[in-house]
């Protein structure tokens, strides 16, 4: 309909802060054309909608620094008073929902920051195509090529369920590995390494199963996601997964637990992108230091991957984090623009 209807009849500060990240939506839209995006991949359109909700949150933060202060105290106020969102009784599509927008933020803003001017522009005429991308925004500026996988064949006599037939993307992966292992460390060095995927999940004797299929960039990304991949598939319930190797690809397959089965170590998957996206802010405070996109990307991987989840908990999870885990990251963001420089 080319409109915005709004519910209510209030203009509240907050409804202007929301009116502001549409309204980027639509000039989006008008400049560089969403039409195409439905026929594109999963994979895809979840990178495209990252950069979208990244660009329009970047816009919305922009809008609230202008507001005076007792407009800013009203907005931040009625956020706080709003609440938490309903829990859903699926956690892990809440988790790749908001992951548009924790990994969106900080995607546009290491492009912005350290692409060339207008590198937003750029973007969105010649945007990303994986979720690995929005997972290592790095990936994305340089260059990064990824494999075309088929999607494994089902067995005789199943029903291919064709909406979940494609690609299962890295940070469904990530998902994966860090809710069934709690590890987020090791999960996110694993799907590093990603370079392609696909999956097929279908039903069978009313049984609900998805085979998955992965590379990685090199043999010892391939090692790597090996691994990680049997740890999962012993980690889940007897029987419902095992896992196998095919020269350069590594194949899952598992099947619904049933009714009240604990897979997941981490009842909310979505608290792992708390390492991804320090690591995409870690960068930003690198760069402005003066380091270059290169030095920048070194600097922040050592920097995340030696910060205790604890140090990363605090630094995502509040505005003034205890000055003890500042001076902890300070220090490690020295050694490490030192050593990378």
């Amino acid at each position: 309909t080319k409109r915005i209807t709004v519910r209510g009849t209030q203009f509240t500060v907050g409804l202007r802060v929301t009116l502001v990240h549409e309204l980027t939506h639509a000039l989006q839209d008008q400049v560089f054309d969403f039409g195409n995006l439905a026929a594109s991949g999963a994979d895809q359109q979840f990178a495209f909608r990252a950069l979208g909700e990244g660009d329009a949150m970047r816009i919305e933060r922009r809008y609230v620094d202008q507001l005076s202060e007792a407009d800013r105290d009203l907005y931040l106020a009625d956020r706080k008073s709003s609440g938490s969102a309903p829990v859903s009784p699926a956690p892990i599509l809440a988790a790749r929902f908001g992951a548009l927008y924790s990994l969106g933020a900080p995607f546009v803003a290491v492009v912005d920051e350290l692409g060339k001017p207008g590198a937003v522009d750029r973007a969105f005429r010649d945007p990303p195509t994986t979720e690995a991308q929005v997972l290592s925004p790095f990936r994305f500026l340089a260059g990064d090529r990824t494999r075309t996988l088929v999607p494994p064949a089902v067995p005789a006599g199943a029903r291919r369920l064709v909406a979940h037939t494609g690609n299962f993307g890295a940070v469904g992966w990530y998902f994966l590995f860090a809710g069934v292992l709690d590890d987020d460390r090791g999960a996110l060095r694993a799907v590093d390494g990603w370079a392609g995927d696909a999956q097929s999940a279908y039903e069978l004797v009313g049984e609900v199963c998805v085979s998955l299929v992965v590379t990685g960039k090199t043999t010892g990304d391939t090692d790597l996601l090996a691994r990680t991949i049997d740890r999962v598939a012993a980690a889940l319930p007897a029987n419902r997964a095992s896992a196998s190797r095919d020269g350069d690809l590594v194949r899952l397959r598992t099947c619904d637990p049933g009714p009240g089965a604990d897979v997941l170590r981490r009842p909310d998957p979505a608290t792992a992108l708390g390492l991804p996206v320090t690591r995409s802010y870690i960068a930003l405070g690198a760069h402005s230091d003066g380091l270059d996109a290169t030095a920048a990307s070194c600097a922040a991987q050592r920097v995340a991957f030696e910060l205790s989840p604890a140090d990363i908990e605090a630094l995502t999870g509040s505005d003034e984090p205890p000055a003890d885990v500042v001076a902890r990251y300070r220090d490690r963001l020295a050694a490490a623009e030192a050593a990378c420089r």
